[in-house]
């Protein structure tokens, strides 16, 4: 349908933007995040653009560069839950508690 193609679309270009700029800031986790947010949307697509581990490989770049951002963990652990994994999640959903 339309949407699908959009959301397709609009992703890969999103995808593409997010790429640039980590080319650009490597060392940018707000630059990972966006990057794994990109790769949520498109691993949620039938078919998927993406993979679950290519989310959490971004997720977890992020998390290597500010590893106290309680928001980013929310973000992963939220992630982790809307793609099955709930594994995943409680260990995010762990290291946010953990954090003062």
């Amino acid at each position: 349908t339309m949407f699908v193609y959009l959301a397709e679309s609009t992703a890969r270009l999103a995808r593409a933007a997010v790429v640039e700029a980590l080319r650009r800031v490597p060392e940018s986790s707000f630059h990972h995040a966006d990057l794994a947010r990109v790769l949520l949307e498109q691993a949620q697509l039938s078919p998927p653009d993406a993979t679950i581990e290519q989310v959490f490989v971004a997720f977890d770049r992020a998390l290597a560069i500010d590893p106290n951002q309680k928001a980013l963990l929310l973000d992963a652990a939220r992630a982790a839950r809307a793609l099955g994994q709930d594994e995943r999640a409680a260990h995010y959903e762990a290291r946010w508690t953990a954090l003062p």
